[in-house]
């Protein structure tokens, strides 16, 4: 198995979240609030946008991959929502960039494809663990195969999501490796117990587990991947079932707001 993790390394990282982020950020310190949404998709910060009074808590969140703009909404300032960005790698950075400006509470809301029959387009999963097959998360934790999320965090998601979405409380897998996604892989995947894959949630749980923050994952299917039992040729689904991707983005928000209260 992987292992990139130096158990007996107490040197310390020649560039840190903490300084970085206090370094590039323009204007008065940034402080923002514990809990945070980071959606890993393109559509979760339109819609917010689109539905709610937002209002800008900063146009540049000093992480290291790419910055992007951090937004609250009037009258729920417990909570910031941002685009978390795309792969493990920035989603970590975007952990870590947080959490040194005070984020002890992280809301994944991201997208995931389905290899598992019985899963729908657009049905949700909130996976209660996660197979690391990216490569960010063994540098957190030594022979790590599973990312987890916070257990309390997962049961409040799962308790509040199910009375307004289908929820699925099966394990998925993270990926670097988009095209290498095989049909032997996926056959794998689901030898083990996994519905679906993502390129970013192993990672996000993982770091906030090194840093002792709590997180949870919740993903939409956003496409089904051909099985033996249907073989219809991948696509993006969820493009044909906005309402579907609607309802599952408020349930996710509405969830962020009564753990910002």
């Amino acid at each position: 198995m992987t292992d990139w993790y130096l158990e007996n390394d107490d040197t310390e990282p020649v560039i840190q979240a903490r300084v970085h982020a206090r370094s590039e950020h323009r204007g008065e310190p940034l402080d923002l609030p514990e809990t945070a949404v980071l959606f890993f998709q393109s559509q979760g910060v339109p819609y917010l946008q689109a539905h709610h009074p937002v209002v800008t808590l900063t146009e540049m969140l000093p992480r290291f991959l790419f910055p992007t703009p951090v937004y609250a909404v009037k009258g729920e300032e417990g909570v910031c929502f941002l685009d978390g960005g795309r792969g493990a790698p920035q989603g970590a950075d975007t952990v870590e960039t947080l959490f040194a400006l005070g984020v002890k509470k992280f809301i994944l809301v991201g997208y995931c494809g389905c290899f598992a029959g019985e899963v729908g387009l657009c049905d949700a999963v909130a996976p209660p663990r996660i197979l690391v097959e990216e490569g960010t998360s063994h540098h957190y934790h030594p022979r790590i195969r599973w990312a987890a999320p916070s257990p309390e965090l997962h049961r409040q998601a799962v308790a509040f999501l199910s009375p307004r979405l289908r929820v699925w409380e099966q394990p998925t897998v993270t990926t670097d490796a988009v095209y290498r996604q095989t049909v032997r892989k996926e056959a794998l995947w689901r030898q083990q117990g996994c519905v679906g894959v993502d390129m970013e949630a192993s990672a996000v749980l993982s770091v906030s587990q090194y840093l002792g923050a709590e997180a949870v994952a919740l993903l939409l299917v956003s496409d089904k991947h051909p099985t033996a039992e249907d073989p219809t040729p991948w696509s993006w689904g969820v493009r044909r079932r906005v309402e579907a991707r609607d309802r599952f983005f408020q349930a996710a928000i509405d969830f962020a707001f009564s753990q910002g209260r």
